[in-house]
């Protein structure tokens, strides 16, 4: 485990050869921001070797000797290049206060660890999936062949089938150790996305700070739907405000090709969300450029391709997917589980005013910020930014167009998660643009580490998140010993072993929808029907209703028995007392404690 994380270390080391070659400049960022930067770039120059590993359904050795290529030519380039003396004077530059802060978030994070719960069981599915088959695309809850649309093409999950195999397959130890990846994402992605505004290295510091103390006692911030729009969006949203700048460049081209093709590869939706923010704002400049017939109008149409290239990717996932049997949430559910919409009795809806413009705390914040930057120095940058936030305002608050959204997007927890945009905008006016003035006028360095601090224990007391995901669970769980806090990784390795020992290999399982999600996490196993992600299968709602049939109690055999025949089914996973329905059916039961297997007699 710990040698794979070492190469997870690794990663930006040819990220930063390639960062030096494409885009020296954004070095100024500083050792936070070019470190994310590393990422990014590493990411989408393995793009390619991902996804004709999909595509090929090739070994995840080939994935492995890639990873492992780059890594080892770096040094040899950093040497021929001289570059090793610069790395280390960004890295001696990096160290103050805000950094320690967040190397503390991610100690922290290493002893809590990644939670094992909710998605999680998705993800270490398809990763153990991955390790087991292959790179393919295939639904790994279903013995029938069908496309996967949920995470579909995932460099995520290649990344850590890449981790897993050089710790011998321990991906379940893998997925633990890698919380405080997130948390340095997390951190990277608000930190650099204030840099790009304001040029200045301590309100990008204050931003980093700010989302430790709003996320950084969150235990799941490595999933692909905290990745994407944490790390990635403000990255990408970055690149389009130093797009808008100056003459056209492809090197700024390629980073918002590469920001786009990454964010693709780890959640479709949220490359739509970005292309939806920063092309709308990118075609106003274009048309603005037409319009005043400047000769370099052209560039504009070419950056609106490059932020749509990730676009293909929620495209294919929309066209395999299929939804038979799963109801989209009512109007009325939403309305009153949180509030979040207002509902109109013509049909419309919109966010409702109680959330505030980026949230209710947050809105008096972000109207001062908007103010100081637009009045400021860095007043075109800022005016780029709060276009690209504006976009996402003007949907959420129209009545009619975020109706229409709506209608495109089919559910509104979908539209809601787009609302992160609005988080970005009171990252950068209601923390960065309100530091940036705040700097101006204080002169010495110890007074403005203390101020990130106090906003580090302000936010943590006013915006700081609810059980378990509080601070002072978080904190408390740093405290208990390592028997204790590695109890849900044991207890899942044993059951994983367990699995091993009883169950055959690549066939189908009887087992009920919560077991069965921990079955497939584990084991190289398939299951009738996951009671979540398999939106590729068409008969998805018949397969539940009959696995709800062939666990009931009340179904007469010989209707059981068709059922799992036309399944192909031939065990039963089973915990606690064995149901009567299997007496007379059984060639043979294998046993471990209160878990059993039983081998049914379909003749």
């Amino acid at each position: 485990m710990y040698v794979s994380l070492l190469f997870w270390l690794a990663l930006p080391l040819p990220g930063y050869v390639i960062v030096r070659h494409v885009s020296k400049e954004d070095l100024e960022s500083g050792l936070l921001g070019t470190l994310g930067l590393c990422y990014v770039a590493v990411f989408a120059i393995l793009s390619p070797l991902s996804i004709c590993c999909y595509l090929l359904n090739l070994p995840v050795w080939v994935f492995t000797a890639g990873c492992l290529l780059i890594i080892l030519v770096a040094p040899f380039e950093l040497s021929r290049r001289k570059w090793w003396g610069d790395l280390f004077k960004l890295i001696l530059a990096g160290f103050c206060v805000e950094l320690v802060v967040i190397l503390i978030d991610m100690f922290m994070g290493g002893r809590v660890g990644t939670t094992f719960a909710g998605d999680a069981q998705v993800h270490l599915a398809r990763i153990r999936f991955l390790l087991d088959h292959g790179f393919s695309n295939l639904d790994p809850y279903c013995s029938t062949p069908y496309f996967w649309p949920i995470y579909h093409t995932n460099i995520f999950h290649a990344f850590y089938a890449f981790a897993s195999q050089l710790a011998n397959g321990e991906y379940l130890a893998v997925w633990r150790a890698s919380l405080p990846l997130g948390l340095l994402l997390n951190a990277a992605g608000a930190y650099y996305l204030v840099w790009t505004v304001f040029n200045r290295r301590w309100p990008a510091w204050v931003a980093a700070v700010f989302v430790v103390g709003l996320d950084g006692s969150v235990t799941f911030l490595v999933y692909p739907n905290k990745i994407a729009p944490y790390w990635l969006l403000p990255y990408t949203i970055g690149f389009a405000i130093q797009a808008c700048r100056a003459s056209f460049s492809w090197r700024t081209c390629s980073k918002l090709a590469a920001g786009a093709l990454v964010i693709g590869q780890i959640h479709g939706l949220y490359a739509l969300c970005a292309a939806g923010v920063i092309a709308p704002v990118l075609g106003i400049m274009f048309l603005i450029q037409i319009f005043r017939g400047k000769p370099n109008r052209w560039r504009f149409g070419i950056y609106i391709m490059a932020v749509c290239l990730g676009l293909p990717f929620p495209a294919v996932a929309k066209l395999k997917t299929s939804i038979s049997g799963k109801k989209t949430q009512t109007t009325q559910l939403t309305k009153k589980k949180d509030g979040y919409f207002l509902y109109f009795e013509n049909g419309w809806l919109m966010r409702h005013p109680k959330q505030g413009i980026v949230g209710r705390r947050l809105t008096a914040p972000f109207l001062i910020g908007v103010v100081c930057a637009l009045l400021g120095s860095r007043r075109r940058d800022a005016a780029i930014a709060l276009a690209i936030v504006g976009v996402a305002i003007v949907v959420f608050f129209t009545p009619p167009l975020c109706t229409a959204v709506l209608q495109v997007f089919k559910a509104e927890w979908i539209l809601k998660r787009c609302g992160v945009v609005l988080k970005m905008g009171s990252i950068i006016f209601g923390v960065g643009a309100i530091a940036f003035v705040i700097e101006s006028k204080t002169r010495f360095w110890w007074v403005r580490s203390l101020l990130s601090l106090v906003v580090l224990v302000v936010c943590i007391t006013t915006l700081g998140k609810k059980v378990p995901h509080d601070w002072g669970t978080y904190r408390r769980t740093t405290r208990l010993s390592a028997q204790t806090r590695h109890k849900s990784l044991k207890r899942y390795q044993a059951r994983r072993a367990l699995f091993e020992e009883l169950l055959p290999k690549r066939e189908t399982i009887l087992v009920s929808g919560r077991h069965g999600m921990n079955l497939v996490m584990l084991h190289n196993s398939y299951i009738v029907a996951s009671i979540s992600s398999s939106l590729g299968i068409p008969d998805l709602g018949q397969r539940r209703k009959d696995l709800g049939r062939m666990l009931s109690k009340e179904t007469p055999w010989p209707e059981r028995r068709e059922l799992l025949r036309s399944y192909d089914v031939e065990y039963f996973y089973q915990t606690g007392k064995t149901p009567a329905w299997t007496d007379g059916h059984t060639k043979s039961i294998r046993k471990k404690g209160n878990t059993k297997v039983i081998h049914l007699d379909l003749d």
